[in-house]
């Protein structure tokens, strides 16, 4: 039996040995736990990319059902032998930001001109039939 400190260099070289390989697993602990954590942003961004093609493959569903809208509509028209709609007689409607429903833009501006132009022809018809003051 030994007393004291006495280490046997063969004992030396082991628990060297096994520091160093503790060591080494440590190092690749972390390198791993940095590869896991680079994996995981990876995948986080593919995923939030995989959502934005979706949203866009649903918007453009969405405007192939509305391009296909008109030609649908003349299809079943012409099964009940009627007439298909067209553009000039089609109206759109979208949610203003206020939530109601509300005209297109385009449409907005049609209805104004034409409000004024109605009104205009009310005030020159008012203003023949008497002649001026």
């Amino acid at each position: 039996m030994r007393t004291g400190s006495n280490v046997s260099p063969a004992e030396l070289g082991w628990i060297l040995f096994l520091g160093g390989c503790l060591f080494a697993s440590a190092l690749c602990l972390v390198e791993l736990h940095c590869q896991t954590r680079q994996l995981f942003v990876a995948h986080e961004h593919e995923a939030d990319v995989h959502r934005k093609l979706l949203d866009d493959q649903a918007e453009l569903e969405m405007k192939v059902r509305r391009a296909a809208l008109a030609s649908n509509i003349g299809a079943g028209a012409a099964m009940l032998d009627l007439y298909g709609a067209t553009g000039g007689e089609t109206v759109t409607l979208v949610e203003a930001p206020d939530g109601s429903v509300d005209f297109l833009p385009e449409m907005r501006r049609q209805l104004e001109d034409y409000r004024r132009r109605q009104a205009a022809a009310a005030q020159g018809a008012k203003a023949a039939p008497g002649g001026e003051p």
